[in-house]
């Protein structure tokens, strides 16, 4: 699983517009794999391990802890430009909500904090607005 996120974590610190896509087709077979464990789980199927199928599962707590959050904190980190780490961490949310798996409050928080600190202010009315960050007790 390290091997995944540190995978993911390359990508996103590349900032290369075009993989924009390609991250979008990652988030989307990790959150495959996330909703069909969380599936199983729910039918009374426990599995214990995290893994699901012989796939390893990679959580929203996974990818905050050593992906999203680190790329935010790490100042010797090559310059990624603050729209596409927003842009990440939309379609990130983007494939969590296509399999119907509910979104962690940090993972927004993570996103108002970037915009709020870039003077974003009337893109983050937008993102309210259209409920790409869904309004909550923790947000």
């Amino acid at each position: 699983k390290d091997l995944i996120l540190q995978v993911i974590r390359t990508a996103v610190e590349t900032a290369d517009q075009n993989s924009l896509s390609t991250m979008a087709a990652i988030f989307d077979q990790l959150n495959a794999v996330c909703a069909a464990a969380s599936t199983n789980r729910t039918a009374g199927r426990e599995d214990r391990s995290r893994t699901h199928r012989g796939h390893q599962v990679v959580d929203q707590s996974d990818m905050y802890e050593q992906v999203f959050a680190p790329v935010e904190d790490d100042a010797d980190a090559p310059s990624i430009p603050y729209k596409f780490l927003v842009a990440v961490q939309v379609e990130y949310i983007r494939s969590l909500n296509q399999f119907s798996i509910p979104v962690e409050h940090f993972l927004y928080k993570l996103i108002i904090n970037k915009l709020v600190r870039h003077n974003q202010y009337y893109q983050l009315h937008q993102f309210l607005q259209y409920h790409v960050v869904n309004d909550s007790k923790h947000v």
